[in-house]
């Protein structure tokens, strides 16, 4: 009965048995976010998750894995069925935050989220360290219209030249406020390119973009742009040396 009062929950470390055992609580109807990080859940973790009956009104998830330090080879990570799982349960309706990092997710594993015709209710979203390429990022092209981002963590994902443009350019980004975009291998042409084509750049309140390839020129076609709400800008390692 103690459990009725809470309304946020947080177990690091969490195996799916442990979830499971968890979630059976009859007295978990109240809570609104339930934060899961550094978790071995797997896909059985998401099985879990969804066959909770009680939490049917979460608004905030935090499934991400083990990072590449911490994990070992056989530790479970959600994967695309553990995706296409999650996507098909109603409860994901109320969820405006989710958080996915530090999961093997690739291309169709982002592709089955944002489709999901339960997602349109995000408003943060971290798929840092999913194992997404440029390829993985146009899936935010082509996302639903009813879905708009506020806040977008895609950092340690190895997007390159062609997933930099997709972000830039998506209509479910267009209202973004928070971006982290750090340690993607953006070169400084990538840099360019995401200045001038960035649908959101007006909106935007905080960016990161550490350990890239801006350097100086790609900070000062940043600065070119004025972006008249920025008041959070993380340039760490970005090549800019002294003319920076």
């Amino acid at each position: 009965p103690q459990l009725s009062t809470l309304r946020i929950l947080t177990a690091r470390g969490l195996w799916a048995e442990g979830l499971e055992s968890l979630v059976a609580s009859p007295h978990l109807a109240r809570l609104k976010a339930l934060r899961l990080p550094s978790n071995g859940l797997g896909n059985a973790g998401i099985q879990a998750l969804i066959g909770a009956a009680s939490l049917s009104t979460l608004e905030e998830i935090d499934l991400s894995g083990r990072g590449v330090s911490e994990r070992y080879n056989n530790d479970p990570i959600v994967r695309l069925p553990g995706m296409e799982s999650l996507a098909g349960w109603s409860g994901l309706a109320t969820v405006r935050s989710l958080t996915l990092s530090n999961n093997d997710l690739g291309r169709a594993g982002l592709r089955t989220l944002l489709r999901s015709p339960h997602s349109c209710s995000l408003k943060e979203l971290s798929v840092r360290g999913g194992r997404l390429e440029a390829s993985g990022m146009a899936e935010f092209a082509s996302a639903p219209s009813g879905l708009l981002l506020d806040t977008l963590d895609i950092g340690e994902n190895l997007i390159g030249p062609d997933g930099v443009e997709y972000i830039a350019t998506a209509a479910c980004l267009r209202e973004l406020k928070t971006l982290r975009i750090d340690r993607c291998e953006i070169s400084l042409l990538s840099a360019k390119v995401f200045v001038q084509k960035a649908s959101f750049l007006g909106g935007l309140r905080s960016l990161d973009v550490s350990h890239n390839h801006f350097g100086p020129i790609g900070l000062n076609a940043l600065l070119k742009q004025n972006p008249p709400l920025l008041h959070t800008l993380i340039m760490r390692d970005n090549d800019l040396r002294y003319n920076g």
